[in-house]
């Protein structure tokens, strides 16, 4: 006798609270062993119309973005956002935040601006309609277009876009939340673009002191404001405060993303730099 459909989606749910779980832990892997888990049970059960086989996809994606398998990333985003077309119609918030989400993907596989621009607008035209502008998903978005002018150095329109993600998030989610920290974040990079590092140091000292609280020492969010936190310092010369930030980021990055990873590199390199103007060319 097949299982009844609400039985199906409470294994689901059951197993999506697993995944965000993990996520938080920054276990990766195993948070991508479960999703996969949540999407086939939707599929074989659901079919692949279902929003909740469209929400596991966008799950599964989700977590292959966060670690850098960005071609893993993109097939699924695009099978999730055509079964969002199918169950709910074109101007829904689930197919808005699809398009945010693959907007990135593609940008990061292709550097297609003019692509990417066209997908976050369409997703701001149906949350202006649907959800309306003070939403926080609309602050994703915002947010997704500012770090797409970031992108191509159009830092002044980056910053104001980023500026008003951050005052909705404020509102809506409070001045402790992840998402009001990476909003913040976001913004001390441009005016760390812009050689103002004295705005830039207070700014990712409450981004890392907000991440740790959030989401725990361990996260590879927590990573991200210690390494630029470091760039910071290195470009003021403090070195030895660098040298610190970076390679506890190294740490961190290494243990919740795996060595693999495009960050780890990214931070190697950070490192090796810092050792360089150090005159440390052994450990460079």
């Amino acid at each position: 006798m097949p299982e009844r459909p609400e039985n199906i989606r409470d294994q689901i749910s059951q197993l999506r609270r697993q995944v965000d779980e993990l996520y938080l832990q920054g276990e990766y892997e195993p948070a991508i062993a479960i999703a996969t888990q949540a999407r086939d049970l939707a599929y074989q059960h659901l079919g692949d119309e279902h929003p909740d086989f469209a929400s596991a996809s966008s799950n599964l994606a989700l977590l292959y973005y966060s670690m850098g398998e960005y071609h893993r990333a993109e097939p699924l985003m695009e099978q999730s956002l055509e079964a969002y077309r199918k169950a709910v119609g074109e101007e829904h918030p689930d197919v808005a935040w699809m398009l945010n989400a693959l907007a990135f993907v593609r940008y990061s596989m292709r550097g297609d601006y003019a692509e990417t621009e066209s997908l976050l607008k369409q997703a701001l035209e149906i949350q202006a309609k649907t959800i309306g502008e003070d939403h926080p998903d609309f602050a994703i978005t915002l947010n997704s277009l500012a770090g797409l002018h970031y992108l191509i150095g159009e830092l002044g329109q980056a910053e104001h876009l980023y500026r008003r993600a951050l005052e909705i998030r404020r509102a809506t989610l409070g001045e402790e939340h992840p998402d009001f920290a990476s909003t913040l974040n976001n913004i001390a990079l441009v005016r760390y673009s812009t050689g103002a590092y004295a705005d830039v140091e207070p700014l990712l000292k409450q981004v890392l002191e907000i991440s740790r609280k959030a989401l725990g020492e361990e996260h590879s969010e927590v990573a991200r404001s210690l390494s630029n936190l470091g760039l910071v310092y290195q470009e003021m010369g403090d070195y030895a405060r660098a040298e610190r930030d970076l390679e506890r980021a190294l740490e961190i990055y290494r243990n919740a993303l795996g060595e693999e990873h495009p960050d780890v590199g990214t931070a190697l390199n950070n490192l090796a730099k810092v050792y360089e103007l150090e005159g440390n060319l052994e450990e460079a």
